[in-house]
């Protein structure tokens, strides 16, 4: 059916322990679907702090540890969970929930729906994952780069995969009101001294280490400019900050370079900043450069798969080769140089995010999919 004739009761699985893109999304989901259906539960890990941000935000939480495979006593709880609920729709936003969540609706005629935020390079064609996406009404792919692997590696129709972005909440980032300013302050960024910033998990792959390097070449051109590094170390042992810490100390730039840590408002720690740099080598999507983008910051980006569905290139945002230290660094130093070009990308990205990437959005596209498959 294309419309509802009911609002539907939804059941929205997660066992990640994770706080990345992918739990962010889910929640930000739900939360926005409570308003707009007969009600949303979250199935979460009780241990993963995805369920202390539900509770955040009034979703009702089912703690569950479902397990990489099948588990029979988490099938039985969530089979009694759905029935016990009534549930119309189940959504699943990691593959390895299926396990569970496809045993457990056997019989009982509810629909599911499984988020695809990570690609694979393991071909899922056999007998048995042939039965288990047999089962799956449809799977929603966070950019084309996944709907393209899903279709390669799963065996879907591929007419049962669509695209839909994750959305940005725009009312909340959005560019500066004097929050900035206070940020600013407290992260000890001198008035007149340009701020160029990267926010993300500290891991090899994100790219803070080539930021650091590109830092040391810009600073030559721009010596009143600090660089931020935002975000927390999950490398065991927190080794990957030490790591940094003492390439920024090799490279003369201890007073240049701050360290932030975790965190919670990246909001206003954007509105702190003048360039936003997104340096990622591998991203299926890249949702911290689409909030930048919406904050009205002019963005710097490695040319890595998702990425180039969100920025286009000299128009709202600069691409660079992805590892590619000397062109980050041309890329960054020029949008320091030139006010006008700095202004023209910060309007055009804003404008971009959205219409084409907002919370609002995503939502309806989502809902329209329940009710495809209701």
């Amino acid at each position: 059916m294309g419309e509802y004739s009911r609002k539907p009761k939804l059941l929205h699985v997660c066992g990640s322990t994770a706080w990345g893109g992918l739990e962010m999304q889910m929640v930000s989901l739900a939360e926005q679907l409570s308003a707009k259906t007969d009600g949303v539960r979250c199935v979460v890990h009780p241990e993963g702090r995805i369920a202390s941000e539900c509770v955040a935000r009034g979703l009702p939480v089912i703690p569950l540890q479902l397990g990489r495979y099948l588990s029979s006593g988490a099938v039985s709880r969530l089979r009694g969970a759905a029935r016990r609920l009534s549930v119309d729709l189940i959504h699943c936003h990691l593959s390895q929930d299926l396990w569970s969540i496809i045993p457990a609706t056997l019989g009982l005629g509810i629909p599911v729906v499984l988020t695809k935020a990570i690609g694979s390079y393991v071909k899922k064609k056999d007998p048995l994952h042939r039965w288990l996406y047999g089962r799956v009404s449809r799977v929603i792919a966070i950019s084309d780069v996944i709907r393209r692997n899903v279709i390669d590696t799963c065996p879907i129709a591929p007419g049962n995969v669509v695209t839909i972005y994750p959305g940005v909440d725009v009312e909340r980032f959005t560019p500066g009101d004097g929050v900035g300013d206070a940020v600013r302050a407290r992260l000890g960024i001198e008035d007149g001294v340009s701020a160029v910033g990267i926010v993300g998990r500290l891991e090899p792959w994100k790219g803070q280490l080539e930021f650091i390097e590109a830092a040391a070449l810009v600073h030559r051109e721009h010596p009143r400019t600090n660089f931020i590094v935002a975000g927390a170390d999950t490398t065991p042992g927190k080794q990957f900050r030490r790591f940094l810490e003492q390439r920024v100390s090799d490279l003369g730039l201890q007073g240049s370079v701050v360290f932030t840590g975790h965190v919670s408002d990246v909001a206003s720690l954007l509105r702190a900043l003048d360039v936003f740099v997104f340096p990622s080598r591998a991203e299926a999507f890249g949702l911290a450069l689409a909030e930048a983008m919406a904050t009205g910051i002019a963005c710097i980006a490695a040319k890595a798969e998702g990425v180039e569905e969100i920025v286009e290139d000299q128009t709202d945002g600069l691409l660079f080769s992805p590892g590619d230290v000397q062109e980050m660094a041309r890329s960054i130093s020029l949008v320091l140089s030139r006010a006008d070009v700095r202004k023209a990308l910060a309007e055009r990205a804003r404008e971009k995010v959205a219409r084409e990437f907002s919370l609002g959005s995503m939502v309806e596209r989502v809902m329209a999919i329940y009710g495809e498959v209701l």
